[in-house]
């Protein structure tokens, strides 16, 4: 098709436009607010006479609402001009069109302008001045409120809403200003304000912002017991509140000082989470004092350390041991019985600092060896027989018995000798002899020989009871050389 067809085919198509139909201009806008008025016009053209009607009908979704009624006259080849204002309507919200029908034409002829939105809307807006604030402090909040087609909404009612507060506001111009009063025991964290504006004819709208409350420390609290024994674990909270007396998460500083004052623990900690901090098995008793740290605030608590008055006691070998288990020194008097050929019962003086040890060597408690049951008063876990060396050289030792042997044959050697003598010039009797003998022995000792004399008595006991006297017929009295010391 060349370029002169096309323009021909333009022309007729524009001339059946304007000479046989109707033409509609074009809208204002899309948007319209209630109370607003929608321009609709144009114009019906056709190339015979018209005699009807023209109506106009407004369209929102389901239902129709005539708005615009016109008879016509319309000679051939004349235009007939329409220019309606149309109000909109509450029971007419949302997406629209005008549907213009002509009567009385040939065939009725119907057409259908473009579409438009009704609406009850305002554009509205809100801010803050800031975004984060101190609690006790002012924030200033403005506004606007505007209809669809840009104009300010001159009159109507506000509103504003923080944390579930509202209040009632003056709409001048479209504008607002309102300072708001943060409380100073306001929760931290996010406020959001709600901001509604409505005009007089019943279009609304809102918008909103928020700002955040600065959480302040106000004041640490410690969570302790008030009494611990030496050992246990401090089972405490260090909570950290805010202007509302809310919780807040920070790390801490706890530090413990003992009765005397001076720093024993520390430990960083999170403030509204447990912690735990154990004491020495072996702490002074007291009052002690607990401080909680944080960046800017200081708290702390007084507790007692209980005292504890106790001790352990062991045997290694004729070794006694004591341990003091407390936390104050132990002086109580410990009582020890040994019982053997004779029962020795002693008391114990102690000045045992904590966890101090001290040894008892039970050798030293007994004169000679041998096995001794043992026991310690107020104490049952110790109980049984121990074997001991005793304190006494003699009997000691291998040495020793060899030395108190040694001694033994001097004396019988001494002794036989004189009564041999004795009998030959005299002719004495053994009981004579006897009787001579123990008086050499008594004139002749000392207080040394006193001291021996108890040694040789403790081992001719011990010998006759291990080697007790034949009492074979063969054997007689003068044959047994321990008879002489009998009295």
């Amino acid at each position: 098709m060349n370029r002169g067809l096309s323009y021909i085919v333009v022309f007729l198509f524009a001339m059946q436009i304007v000479f046989a139909g109707i033409t509609i201009d074009g809208l204002e806008r899309t948007e319209y607010n209630l109370g607003d008025k929608i321009n609709i016009k144009g114009k019906i053209s056709y190339d015979e006479t018209v005699i009807g009607a023209l109506k106009i009908d407004l369209v929102c979704g389901d239902t129709s609402l005539p708005v615009y009624f016109s008879l016509v006259d319309i000679n051939a080849g004349k235009s007939f001009e329409f220019n309606q204002d149309i109000p909109t309507r509450v029971s007419l919200l949302g997406d629209c069109n005008f549907v213009i029908t002509v009567e009385g034409a040939v065939d009725d002829y119907e057409k259908e302008s473009g579409n438009f939105k009704v609406s009850d809307e305002l554009k509205v807006d809100v801010n803050v001045n800031v975004l984060v604030v101190d609690p006790g402090s002012e924030v200033v909040i403005t506004g606007t409120a505007y209809r669809l087609n840009g104009e300010i909404v001159e009159n109507g009612k506000a509103s504003i809403e923080v944390d579930k507060d509202k209040k009632e506001l003056n709409l001048e111009n479209g504008l607002f200003e309102y300072n708001l009063g943060v409380s100073s025991t306001a929760k931290s964290g996010k406020h959001e304000i709600i901001f509604k504006v409505e005009d007089l004819i019943g279009n609304k709208g809102e918008d909103t912002t928020n700002f955040k409350v600065r959480a302040i420390p106000k004041w640490v609290e410690l969570i302790v017991d008030e009494s611990y024994k030496p050992g246990a674990v401090i089972n405490g909270k260090a909570l950290l509140h805010d202007q509302a007396n809310d919780l807040i998460d920070e790390d801490a500083i706890v530090e413990i000082y003992n009765s005397e004052s001076k720093l024993e623990y520390t430990k960083t900690v999170g403030t509204s989470d447990a912690f735990g901090i154990e004491l020495g098995e072996f702490e002074k008793p007291g009052t002690w004092r607990i401080k909680i740290k944080t960046a800017e605030l200081t708290s702390e608590k007084s507790f007692a350390v209980s005292e504890v008055k106790s001790k352990e006691m062991w045997i290694e070998g004729g070794m006694l041991y004591v341990r003091n288990t407390g936390n104050v020194d132990y002086t109580d008097p410990v009582q020890i019985t040994l019982e053997g050929d004779s029962e020795v019962s002693f008391i114990k003086t102690t000045s045992i600092k904590p966890n101090q040890t001290i040894e008892v060597d039970l050798n030293n408690e007994v004169d000679y060896s041998g096995e001794y049951g043992l026991s310690v008063e107020g104490y049952p876990s110790i109980t049984g027989n121990v074997v001991l060396e005793g304190k006494k050289a003699f009997g000691g030792s291998g040495l020793g018995w060899i030395a108190l042997t040694f001694v033994f044959i001097f004396f019988i050697y001494v002794v036989y000798k004189r009564g041999r003598r004795f009998v030959g010039k005299k002719g004495k009797s053994i009981k004579d002899i006897r009787a001579k003998g123990k008086g050499i022995l008594e004139r002749t000792g000392t207080k040394e020989d006193e001291t021996k004399q108890k040694d040789i008595n403790y081992l001719v006991n011990k010998v006759k009871k291990e080697n007790p006297i034949n009492t074979n017929k063969n054997n007689s009295d003068d044959s047994n050389m321990f008879r002489i010391f009998d009295n």
